[in-house]
């Protein structure tokens, strides 16, 4: 392209020479002026310039749709007549290109009936129909996953568009969700079985509870994906709110990612301050200073811990813990100095409170958010986790939030926290407005 650009200068240069005029030689049709011969060269190099333009067109339109139409496991079972077309299309371009290469100069292809303009803008037609295809194939994945709702098109037709070869380890996943940058995955014969997914910042890999078949659709495969991360955190939740409960340090964290860690610590915390509340409203003025030990024990063992060798992501997830355990201990400290009403006091109803326990009907009806496969899974298992402020309880999802840094708690955090679960249970909107370093990140 560069030389042809090039060759088109030259013949521009030529045209303002004062030699226009001179005699070339003579032949039977007349005098061949320079002009005249130039002019040729010029007629000559827009033809070889609009047939490169045309190829470059078909060649780069005709690589892409390869990707989607012959690649893809997903879009020919999806669009099997347009994949037909396709395929009789790209038999057609490979036969038209073998005739072209036999034509070895390029003036003389350009030239040629078959190179110029019809055939290839026929081509170009053809090809172009196939990508409107796509894009109304990747309207209706949005309409149909919800992962997709804040993707434009042509990153969902990128998405479609890396399918699972043989040879991959990993799925890039980033697209879908955020928070997980890949699926880790292998192969037994030509079916690809996902064993884990990785964190955004590749701090954090977590393993799923058991292994994902990828043998369906992409989008079912997607789908699967999704609810089996959910599961897994469920699953491993389950487990550390039980350990943390009889561990005695805060060593048990290593077993698990950063969201667990923090959700099962949370969980324990509240359920031992509701304790100590009922002791403290029973006559027990002690109860709450109980508390206080065993949360500043915790906060020592943490600083204990953070002097020792540890990973990238296990620190991270010890320095969250100790600000959690800040938090934890600023507010027993706060109820110190309130009145013993227990926990159906204001001052505790209205703290963001983490609960492990029973499902009942009414949790159903105040989560806004239930859905059917996951209210199936709470109804088999018979507990899980809830969040609960006021007279409100949101059911946890267990999506995946990743190994993110922990931020302090402030009065205001708290104050946001009862703002935005209200919001969600009135069906209402919620915007975060105050001044820098209030605490709205957390």
């Amino acid at each position: 392209a560069e030389t042809l650009e090039t060759q088109r200068v030259q013949i521009s240069m030529l045209m303002n020479s004062k030699f226009l005029d001179a005699v070339l030689r003579e032949d039977p049709n007349g005098v061949v002026t320079f002009e005249k011969e130039v002019r040729h060269w010029e007629s000559e190099l827009s033809l070889v310039a609009e047939a490169t333009l045309l190829l470059d067109q078909v060649q780069a339109k005709w690589k892409n749709l390869t990707k989607f139409y012959i690649q893809s496991r997903d879009v020919p079972k999806a669009l099997p007549e347009a994949t037909e077309r396709f395929l009789l299309l790209d038999r057609q371009i490979r036969e038209f290109l073998v005739e072209l290469a036999r034509v070895k100069k390029v003036t003389a292809a350009s030239n040629q009936d078959f190179v110029l303009s019809l055939r290839l803008e026929a081509f170009l037609e053809d090809l172009e129909e196939g990508e409107e295809t796509l894009v109304a194939y990747a309207r209706k994945k949005r309409a149909a996953c919800s992962s997709f709702y804040l993707l434009s098109l042509a990153e969902i037709l990128e998405t479609i568009g890396n399918d699972i070869a043989p040879g991959h380890t990993l799925i890039d996943f980033q697209k879908i969700r955020s928070s997980i940058a890949c699926i880790n995955i292998y192969h037994i014969g030509a079916t690809p079985h996902a064993l884990s997914w990785g964190s955004r910042d590749g701090a954090e890999t977590v393993a799923f509870r058991k292994e994902v078949v990828l043998e369906m659709g992409l989008l079912d495969n997607f789908k699967a994906i999704l609810a089996e991360v959910g599961q897994s955190l469920f699953k491993r939740l389950s487990q550390a709110v039980e350990v943390v409960a009889t561990a005695p340090s805060t060593s048990w964290f290593l077993e698990y990612p950063n969201q667990v860690v923090l959700c099962a610590t949370r969980i324990h915390f509240y359920r031992s301050m509701e304790l100590g509340l009922d002791n403290l409203a029973g006559g027990d003025g002690e109860a709450i200073e109980r508390l206080l030990k065993v949360q500043n024990a915790q906060i020592l063992d943490c600083t204990q811990l953070l002097q020792t060798h540890l990973k990238k992501d296990k620190r991270t997830i010890l320095q969250n813990m100790m600000l959690l355990h800040l938090h934890m201990c600023d507010l027993a400290e706060s109820f110190k100095l309130e009145e013993p009403g227990g926990t159906e006091s204001f001052a505790w109803k209205y703290q963001v409170r983490v609960r492990w326990r029973q499902h009942t009907d009414d949790n159903q009806k105040d989560n806004v958010f239930a859905d059917p496969g996951e209210q199936k899974r709470t109804e088999e298992l018979g507990v899980d986790c809830f969040l609960e402020c006021g007279d409100r309880s949101l059911r946890y999802l267990h999506d995946y939030l990743g190994p993110t840094q922990g931020a302090v708690v402030t009065m205001q955090t708290n104050r946001v926290f009862v703002s935005i679960t209200q919001a969600i249970c009135t069906y209402r909107g919620s915007l975060v407005l105050s001044p820098g370093t209030t605490g709205k990140t957390e």
